[in-house]
């Protein structure tokens, strides 16, 4: 896409959707090798699930753009977005948009949901799809998001008698929704409560992108 200050604009060709601690990383670095794939400084941007703006992601795709400008890149080249959530996110609804009205005599238009967005702002955008055991996944997130960033400390210190009551509360949270709720209202509902949980349950999000 040209601009109008005649500056030319990419998108990624594809999505590698997640899920994070899948092996979106190996994978991407390895898709890299090949000569016609543009690497960029962050293979992960999060765009989608995060709060930047569209310039903002437009930017991360620049340098591959410019490449292609001047000859330097093969034509044929293509760049890839290998954010590990957007998979999982697509049932938490679209950045920006407003939160249902709590009031019982309004009504409710169906939020879009992530897998909408992307069809609609790139029709022609490849996806790929990740998945692992959900009881590896489930630890090796615990594990690298509470050595990396400390966010399950209040569990207790990194180990095996921590993980089980990070997996116990995120369990009692979704079933307490799903005695209410449809297991897949509840993927939204209890994403931030029970985040690690619900991105392995694989097949609530999976309708959304088929």
């Amino acid at each position: 896409h040209l601009r109008s200050d005649t500056r030319l604009c990419c998108l990624p060709y594809a999505h590698l959707l997640g899920v994070s601690k899948c092996g979106t990383t190996d994978l991407y670095a390895r898709l890299a090798l090949h000569p016609l794939v543009l690497r960029t400084d962050n293979k992960g941007p999060h765009f989608w699930d995060e709060r930047h703006t569209f310039d903002w992601y437009l930017r991360i795709f620049a340098d591959g753009a410019n490449r292609l400008v001047h000859g330097v890149a093969d034509s044929r080249s293509i760049m890839l977005d290998a954010s590990s959530n957007t998979f999982s996110y697509s049932r938490v609804g679209v950045r920006g948009w407003p939160r249902p009205s709590s009031s019982p005599t309004a009504v409710a238009a169906p939020a879009p949901q992530l897998p909408h967005v992307l069809a609609y702002v790139h029709p022609a955008l490849r996806s790929v799809l990740m998945l692992r055991e959900p009881g590896e996944r489930y630890y090796s997130a615990y594990h690298y998001y509470g050595r990396r960033y400390h966010l399950y400390s209040h569990f207790g210190a990194l180990g095996a008698r921590a993980f089980d009551a990070m997996a116990q509360h995120e369990v009692r949270a979704f079933r307490s929704c799903v005695e209410s709720c449809s297991a897949r209202e509840c993927a939204h509902k209890v994403f931030s409560t029970a985040e690690q949980l619900v991105k392995g349950l694989y097949s609530l999000a999976l309708p959304d992108w088929t």
